[in-house]
């Protein structure tokens, strides 16, 4: 829906000489010829870059579009890197997902690009790459066998047994289980358009790791007239949140104390979480 930011990504990818995949959903008729820009997009650079493109038949939207362009990736590759239309990985973000990459064969489920750390608030002394229990999914890595087993409840009922038996086995996890466990509800029941709360509530019922890195490597464009969560404000620009300067830390840390310290961080920032949220799940049970 975003044919100039496309236009960026893949001219930004050409250098790297990797193989491309390009996922597009069918849009509604409203944002017919937005759409139809953004397939010419595709195919301009089709035999530019070796690019396969697959084009929708039917508006998925958000909330199973990302999941479907996976699925269709999976059957290709074994590893890849995803960017949806509004993130631009800069050069280190690449950088960083080829030095890790074997790390997704060897317990790491997900390489993210994004960062709570570079928050002036949050900011570390030091210069390391931790692991934690979320996924961040603005410029990302993984492997197809990490993306069958932590996408198993997307699209799915609800999981209230599995996540009722992590939280008897770890009451640690009663807020962030609800958290998730109450945005899977309400995507399930269609009032909500996201996707990566269920991917979330998968990796911890699975206790799945995602790779960190110390700074934000992608800059996030999606703040604009169609975007589905983050439409701007009065005076705001497309500018979400910006990649960061500098080189990634190559120290990887993954004890228990950088892991939570991780964890609490990604909580209060990025994802805004309270204490409220421990009953947000009988919420949306009860009220949808």
């Amino acid at each position: 829906m975003r044919p100039h930011d496309l236009e960026l990504t893949l001219k930004q990818v050409i250098p790297t000489g990797r193989k491309v995949y390009i996922f597009i959903d069918r849009n509604s008729f409203n944002n017919f010829a937005l759409n139809q820009k953004v397939i010419e997009v595709a195919y301009k650079y089709e035999k530019i870059m070796r690019a396969e493109i697959k084009v929708c038949d039917e508006n998925l939207g958000v909330a199973r579009a990302v999941p479907a362009a996976i699925n269709w990736i999976c059957t290709l590759e074994n590893r890849f890197i995803v960017l949806e239309d509004d993130c631009h990985l800069n050069d280190e973000g690449f950088n960083f997902f080829d030095l890790h990459a074997n790390s997704l064969e060897e317990g790491i489920s997900m390489l993210c690009g994004t960062s709570p750390w570079d928050i002036s608030r949050y900011k570390k002394s030091s210069n390391i790459v931790t692991i934690s229990n979320y996924p961040l999914i603005w410029g990302w890595a993984t492997s197809k066998s990490n993306w069958i087993k932590d996408s198993v409840f997307i699209g799915r009922k609800p999981p209230y047994w599995s996540a009722l038996k992590l939280v008897i086995r770890n009451p640690s996890k009663a807020k962030c289980v609800s958290f998730f466990l109450a945005a899977h509800i309400r995507v399930y029941r269609g009032s909500l358009k996201a996707w990566d709360s269920s991917l979330a509530l998968g990796m911890l019922i699975n206790k799945s790791i995602s790779l960190v890195p110390d700074i934000s490597l992608v800059t996030n464009t999606g703040r604009d007239k169609v975007a589905s969560n983050t439409k701007p404000l009065k005076g705001q620009d497309s500018i979400y949140s910006r990649a960061s300067d500098g080189k990634v830390g190559t120290t990887v840390i993954k004890s228990a104390r950088a892991k939570n310290s991780t964890n609490r961080a990604i909580e209060n920032y990025l994802l805004n979480m309270k204490a409220r949220h421990l009953f947000s799940a009988v919420k949306a049970f009860i009220f949808g």
